[in-house]
């Protein structure tokens, strides 16, 4: 189940561009993982197979790849399947499904949202130990989203020696202490605070522009971990961490926008935070046994206004309690079983002319819109289980079906979701694997709110198939090719009666290449190719059109050369097809708003963007004099490549200019580590 802040009808959120964006709540366990398949290499080093039907990295190669800042979570744009519209956007697309379909995961505990405003993510990327990617046709160990899944694990508290590391780069300023406190317990602690803002306000001139700014976006993140090892190969991990973003400007009276659409006129403010308290105990039994448990509480708090358009304030408090046991092999079956509660309490408050726009819909003026207010208080339980079973047919052959049931009390929806996946070992370096199931999702918690939405919508769903080899090559290298075709139904549309309903469905199939070299030597890198088509249906008139995040060709090249201990270089090379969008044919002046003018659209997306390109280049080096110092630099967009996010149209609508993102910059950074 996902929910929305409910004070921000979904309308506002997209055309805010994601400056807000939802919190994602009520997540499902992290997977006991199918045993990796160890072989020898050509080299004589071990080394192992990815996780079938998905992609899977070491925390350190995404954290240092060119132009994500030292960012690993926001290194998954260079993936396959993956997909994003701009430069500046946070959450992604994963093989047709929309960036809120996601499910986040990080150390088995749900999170309060996983991106600061501007894309980068919450997670000090020196603490990320592992990263893998489930784009489609994952277990049914996850519930309760039709998009991918990503799932995050931090690494173990240094229990060697204490160390301090300082990381200061053009964004913001880090430092994370850690170490042991005594033979069976070590804790980190790390803090992050950005500074750009105060950086680049002096180079913005309000006498030029539209808007006045009054606090460009800032944030602050903290993160910690205590470990207490416990006796028989157990430990107990307590967790507390949270982070802060504000953003806040005024939509001036005489601005473009405003002569296109009077309410966006007056102040703009964006607040939110989350804080979270946790404590996961873990047990590795004999054999691939184990046991999970986990406890959380995450209180979150949203405020915003947008102009005219309305206000809202919210309050969320969600307690989850869940738990994960890998059951002793009986024969050649090993049973997985998993349970989990979650408890949502919400207070909120909302004032709003909205839409009630989706992705069905292009025309979304708020002065067009009926003002829509209110309040409360809901509380909303959850709770999910699923059993899988690994059976192993033969030497060769390993089939794993499972099943998922989850329900709640709000719109008293109980899902049933059949899952099944069949591997083959046709050698110790080829593998073939092959998945299918069904997803359901909760709709955005706005769209089924009393007065915002329909408590009598449904659940929307997805079919996923998916098919793929895997190779391990040797020396480092190996490649992987998967298939896949998903249908989506019930998607959520407008309706002029109950606002909304579930008449929109829709497909997306695709064919993606990973060729995948780790570090074994000097060199590492990866390639992704992946040619896609997503499409949207609306059932009740029968238009169909692409998907607006489809790219039906991406290329993301990502290479790393180590010189020696002193001296490392890498690329990165991002290109993908321009994104549809919907084109304005002209305007027509608003009887009702003189000296406005409503855009007359064509039909939807069906026009495109030009081809997006761009190389990010970095440079590492450690002086031999210093110890424990890095310097490092980045160079954004090489080419200086105008890359066109969308058209700005005159308040009239009779001329556009393009929109283009992030021009060629230097950016650079400082690490000092102390032990």
């Amino acid at each position: 189940m996902h929910y929305s802040v409910i004070c921000i009808p979904i309308s506002v959120i997209l055309a805010l561009n994601s400056l807000f964006v939802r919190a994602e709540d009520a997540q499902e366990p992290v997977p006991h993982q199918l045993e990796p398949v160890i072989v020898e290499g050509a080299t004589g080093e071990d080394q192992t197979i990815d996780i079938p039907l998905g992609w899977s990295f070491d925390g350190r190669a995404l954290q240092e790849v060119p132009g994500s800042a030292d960012d690993a979570l926001r290194s998954i744009q260079a993936l396959p399947g993956v997909a994003v519209n701009n430069d500046w956007q946070s959450g992604v697309a994963i093989r047709g499904s929309r960036p809120e379909n996601n499910q986040f995961f990080i150390d088995f505990m749900p999170v309060g949202y996983l991106f600061h405003f501007g894309g980068k993510s919450v997670i000090d990327g020196d603490l990320v130990e592992r990263f893998d990617l489930y784009p489609a046709g994952y277990g049914a160990q996850f519930q309760g989203g039709i998009g991918g899944v990503i799932d995050l694990t931090t690494r173990a508290p240094d229990q060697d020696q204490t160390r301090a590391l300082l990381d200061v780069n053009f964004l913001d300023a880090g430092f994370l202490l850690e170490g042991p406190v005594s033979e069976t317990q070590s804790g980190f602690l790390s803090l992050r605070y950005s500074y750009y803002d105060l950086i680049v306000k002096d180079f913005i001139d309000d006498d030029d522009e539209d808007v006045e700014i009054v606090q460009l976006p800032k944030y602050f993140d903290y993160r910690g971990k205590y470990r207490i090892g416990l006796d028989g190969d157990a430990h107990l991990d307590l967790y507390l961490d949270g982070a802060d973003d504000q953003a806040e400007f005024i939509m001036k009276d005489d601005s473009d926008e405003v002569l296109k659409d009077p309410l966006l006129a007056g102040g703009y403010l964006f607040d939110r935070n989350y804080h979270r308290q946790g404590a996961v105990f873990e047990k590795a039994l004999d054999g691939d046994r184990g046991y999970r448990l986990g406890l959380a509480h995450i209180g979150q708090r949203s405020s915003v206004r947008v102009g005219q358009v309305g206000s809202g304030v919210t309050d969320l408090d969600t307690y989850t309690l869940r738990t994960q046991l890998a059951l002793p092999r009986w024969g050649l079956q090993q049973w997985e079983i998993g349970a989990e509660y979650n408890r949502f309490q919400v207070d909120y408050q909302a004032r709003f002319y909205d839409p009630g726009c989706t992705e069905f819909d292009v025309d979304c003026r708020y002065s067009d819109a009926e003002l829509v207010s209110s309040a409360g208080r809901l509380t909303v339980n959850q709770a999910a289980l699923y059993v899988q079973d690994r059976l192993q047919l033969t030497d060769r052959w390993v089939l794993t079906p499972g099943l998922g049931i989850n329900g709640e009390d709000y719109l008293h929806e109980v899902k049933l979701e059949p899952r099944i996946r069949l591997d083959f070992q046709y050698d110790p370096f080829i593998n073939f694997s092959m998945a299918a199931g069904r997803y359901h999702q909760f709709p955005e918690f706005a769209q089924v709110e009393k007065e915002f939405g329909n408590p009598d919508l449904e659940y929307q769903q997805s079919d996923h198939y998916v098919m793929g080899v895997e190779q391990i090559l040797g020396a480092g290298w190996e490649w992987k090719v998967e298939a896949y075709y998903k249908t989506f139904d019930s998607l959520v549309t407008s309706d002029e009666s109950t606002r909304y309903s579930n008449h929109g469905d829709g497909k997306a199939r695709g064919l993606e290449l990973f060729l995948q070299k780790s570090l074994t030597d000097r060199f590492s890198g990866w390639l992704a190719v992946s040619y896609s088509r997503s499409e949207r249906r609306d059932s009740r008139t029968g238009e169909t059109f692409d998907f607006e995040y489809d790219q039906p060709l991406i290329i993301s090249a990502v290479s790393k050369y180590r010189f020696n201990d002193r001296y490392a270089l890498s690329g990165k090379f991002w290109y993908h097809s321009g994104a549809p969008y919907t084109p304005i044919l002209g305007g027509e002046e608003d009887p009702e708003n003189p000296g406005s003018y409503k855009p007359v659209y064509g039909e939807i997306n069906s026009e495109r963007l030009p081809d997006y390109y761009r190389l990010d280049i970095r440079f590492d080096y450690t002086p031999v004099s210093l110890e424990g110092l890095v310097l490092y630099a980045e160079l954004i967009n090489a080419t200086n490549h105008q890359n066109v996010s969308g058209y700005d149209y005159s308040p009239d609508y009779t001329e556009r200019d393009e929109v283009t993102q992030l021009p060629v910059f230097l950016s650079f950074g400082v690490k000092k580590e102390w032990q």
